[in-house]
């Protein structure tokens, strides 16, 4: 009877658990388009520094490489992602700054470093600072910010899996659409050439909570320039926003530098 008796309040206990947990997880479905969409705007972090933990996984020509990495941002200054898969060792490092791309090559003894224009040239696609950083950090932006990002300045159209939001009017530097999830959450941004010659989408999904928001653990990047195709899975963990963040661009004389050409 003990037994009985135990088993019966246990699964009373599960099952209230589970109805708290449920009704505190429900998130209200938004019908309206601009609230949609304010709703995403008021799910972006605010930040100066972010940090943090990434398993990354990359795949060019069929051929899949993972790695531990350390992800640093400075607000309107700088991406840093280094690639470190054995006892903190660094073996790649890419530096992106407002006008500057940055690789190092540890194993190699190499280096990149190339304005901006160079990296927009291989990749056939115009490229802005402030694109790259709403990219990682999950947030809508306007081509080079000509415009505000507010609803009035973009089209609402439904989709298979969500709301695409388009900016109004033409632009002369790249496209760009945003896909929004009945909840407002940010699920997919992609971002083409005009001549469609090149074309980056992310993918984000796993959200978690940071600063009482929701924001993405997971991200999937496809890129394809040319006859290129190249994919990057971001597993990221451990967020820390605005401590001390420095980032290092100090390349070792005895490293060779060679151009975004020769890297292979």
């Amino acid at each position: 009877m003990m037994r009985r008796t135990g088993y019966i309040l246990l699964c009373f206990v599960f099952f209230i658990s589970s109805c708290r947990t449920a009704k505190e997880g429900v998130v209200p479905v938004l019908k309206d388009g601009q609230a949609r969409f304010n709703a995403c705007l008021d799910n972006a972090i605010e930040y100066e520094t972010l940090q943090a933990k990434v398993n990354v996984e990359f795949t060019r020509s069929g051929k899949t490489m993972s790695s531990r990495a350390t992800l640093k941002m400075v607000k309107g200054e700088a991406v840093n992602l280094s690639i470190h898969p054995v006892l903190g060792i660094e073996l790649f490092r890419v530096v992106l700054t407002p006008g500057n791309f940055l690789l190092i090559d540890r194993m190699g003894k190499r280096y990149v470093s190339e304005p901006i224009g160079e990296l927009e040239k291989a990749l056939n696609m115009k490229l802005d600072f402030e694109m790259l950083q709403a990219l990682f950090t999950n947030q809508i932006f306007y081509p080079q910010q000509k415009q505000p990002v507010a609803f009035r300045s973009f089209n609402d159209s439904p989709a298979a899996d969500g709301v695409n939001y388009t900016p109004k009017g033409e632009s002369t530097i790249y496209d760009c659409q945003f896909m929004l999830d009945t909840t407002g959450s940010l699920i997919r941004t992609t971002v083409s050439d005009r001549l469609e010659r090149a074309s980056i989408q992310w993918s984000y999904g796993s959200f978690v909570p940071l600063q009482k928001k929701k924001f993405p653990s997971s991200v999937h990047v496809a890129v394809s320039f040319g006859n290129e195709n190249v994919e990057l899975l971001m597993k990221s963990s451990d967020f820390q926003l605005d401590r001390q963040i420095d980032i290092d661009t100090s390349v070792s004389s005895r490293y060779q530098k060679i151009s975004l050409d020769q890297l292979k």
